[in-house]
């Protein structure tokens, strides 16, 4: 999230565990005697440093809240973390641990290219593992991870290079990153080739493929396949969201944009030349498909997976008169219910191509259009956990969280 934004504000980790988790072990507060489900919010002074590229998850076992972000030295990386017994004391109280690493060590960091962070799912109680990927100056996609004890110490730091740019290229936004069932790194990333002949917008996907090859420029276990591209009036913006299925098969999200507006757009593995694949590498072995679109600015995007479809949360900016902001919802539903998202699907007898995702607006935001932070979490129910901002008041913009049925009236 925009860190100039959220200077002095944790987000709500409090509530957003008691929705979205199995349960806290240990509270945040020794206050908070309320179930779960009645968790206050929290808004405490944390940090008042022009801090940058904020993201907050839950860490192990024990859903520890995290958060992690860059100083505005520009090259310290920080991750703090909420335990009952703190180390490296910080934030309010001094209540939370406080782990720095410099970015320096990986070759530096291109601003603004830090992956949200995301968590292995480790069984073990003892440790859990939390990770981002990013651009260095030396134009690396690296990733890295830490490891963390059950009391909230960091044990290690592990590194690794996944993706050399090449000559010509840039990242576009920054990279998302998705740890599989086995803790092996999924990316996705955009590049802007710019070349003056040939000039291109690229969608890339990493995994690990087992076995040496060539894919990702030098020799390694790495696979990068080039996803789909944009070329002429289109081209791409913002940054990619991943996401895997409990099959490990990727889910991207996108936007796409050309002189008439911005397109939501959706990709993921489909060989079977039945389902039309049209994206992808070897001949179209994936299929990428256009959410919904028109004429407005895609500002925000988020995804996350539910029991068995993803979910989008989404901002745009309209213009009629004024420019407002508005908050946007999209869930694949399938062959029934769906108003966008054509697509290729099997129903009763065939293949047939329908409206497979339903969309919604939500609300509108605020009345200035500018780009907005929104994230989003499918809790146990499969119902959306939407946090994002509005009307800036007072210096500060408020934090507001939407939870249940897009289709129902939530105006308050």
């Amino acid at each position: 999230m925009n860190a100039l934004k959220f200077i002095a504000i944790v987000l709500t980790l409090a509530l957003l565990g008691s929705l979205t988790s199995p349960g806290i072990a240990h509270p945040i507060s020794s206050q908070i005697k309320a179930a779960e489900g009645s968790f206050p919010w929290v808004l405490q002074l944390f940090e008042s440093v022009n801090f940058s590229s904020i993201s907050t998850s839950f860490g192990g076992v024990r859903q520890v809240p995290m958060l992690s972000y860059i100083l505005p030295d520009g090259h310290t990386h920080r991750v703090a973390t909420k335990w009952f017994t703190p180390l490296n004391q910080c934030g309010p109280g001094n209540a939370w641990s406080c782990h720095d690493f410099d970015l320096d060590i990986m070759g530096g960091y291109e601003s603004g290219t830090m992956s949200d962070m995301a968590v292995q799912p480790i069984t073990d109680e003892t440790e859990y593992r939390v990770g981002w990927v990013f651009l260095n100056e030396s134009g690396q996609i690296r990733h890295f991870y830490r490891l963390f004890g059950s009391s909230g110490n960091q044990i290690s730091v592990f590194n690794e290079t996944l993706y050399n740019l090449p000559d010509d290229h840039t990242i576009i936004g920054h990279p998302s990153l998705a740890y599989d069932s086995d803790g092996k790194p999924r990316v996705a990333l955009l590049l802007r080739y710019s070349d003056i002949q040939f000039p291109a917008d690229k969608l890339l996907y990493i995994s690990y493929s087992g076995s040496s090859n060539t894919s990702c420029d030098t020799s390694s276990m790495w696979q990068c396949d080039l996803i789909g591209s944009a070329t002429g009036m289109w081209s791409y913006h913002g940054s990619p969201v991943l996401a895997l299925n409990a099959s490990d098969q990727p889910r991207i999200v996108y936007t796409a944009s050309y002189i008439s507006g911005d397109f939501l757009q959706y990709a993921y593995p489909q060989a079977n030349p039945d389902y039309s694949p049209n994206c992808g590498p070897s001949d179209n072995t994936w299929r990428c498909i256009t959410i919904t679109g028109d004429n407005y600015e895609i500002t925000g995007l988020d995804m996350d997976m539910g029991s068995t479809n993803p979910q989008v949360a989404y901002t745009i900016a309209v213009t009629d008169l004024i420019t407002e902001t508005h908050l946007q919802y999209a869930k694949r539903v399938g062959t029934l219910g769906g108003d966008c998202g054509t697509d290729k699907v099997w129903f009763l007898t065939g293949v047939v191509e329908t409206e497979t995702w339903d969309c919604s607006t939500i609300t509108p935001t605020d009345d200035n259009g500018f780009s907005q932070d929104v994230t989003i979490q499918v809790d146990a129910d499969n119902q959306p956990l939407i946090a994002y901002r509005e009307n800036d008041t007072g210096g500060y913009w408020d934090l507001r969280l939407f939870h249940g049925d897009p289709e129902t009236d939530h105006t308050d």
